[in-house]
């Protein structure tokens, strides 16, 4: 069977704690898609229990091309959304992540199986501006500073005062990549 070369992978984001079943929904569509998940075993007081953990929040992976991709939210009401690659020629455009790369990432993630660990820092760079996702700051805008090897959000009011604040990168996420 050839390949058909307009197949792509695409990230969608979802709403928090809505992966599983946005996977599901796309799966039921007819769309190949990819939530990497891992097995941890959490501690309780009184018991251990084996829980199903996404890897990655609030994001699934689709392999579709384009237009069936964007169909998926516009025709079918999937709650996703796409991100834009904001670097390169292909600026703008939604992020497509090459085949190799995907194909690398899920061989890596079945081979290391729990091993593997989640390493966001490696996703932000000093500067980037974010917007804090929840807890008492969210909605607020700033900029991503390193402190210390502490991650802060610094938020600055032009010429009068800059504030900043040690959070977790899972509270934060770039604001000019979502669309």
């Amino acid at each position: 069977m050839a390949e058909n070369k307009n197949v792509k992978w695409f990230v969608a984001k979802t709403r928090a704690k809505q992966e599983k079943s946005v996977a599901q929904q796309i799966l039921d569509a007819g769309v190949e898609s990819f939530l990497p998940i891992r097995t941890e075993i959490k501690d309780w007081h009184d018991r251990k229990k084996k829980v199903e953990t996404v890897l990655i929040p609030n994001t699934v992976f689709i392999h579709a091309e384009k237009e069936e991709a964007i169909s998926l939210h516009n025709d079918k009401g999937i709650q996703i959304s796409f991100l834009r690659d904001m670097t390169g020629i292909n600026k703008n455009q939604l992020l497509v992540i090459p085949d190799t790369q995907m194909n690398d990432f899920i061989r890596f993630l079945k081979i290391t199986e729990n091993e593997c660990q989640v390493e966001p820092q490696a996703l932000y760079l000093e500067g980037d501006k974010v917007i804090v996702k929840d807890g008492p700051f969210k909605g607020i805008i700033g900029d991503l500073v390193r402190l210390d090897g502490k991650n802060k959000v610094l938020v600055r009011l032009d010429n009068l005062i800059a504030c900043s604040v040690q959070i977790s990168l899972d509270s934060v996420e770039k604001i000019k990549d979502i669309i």
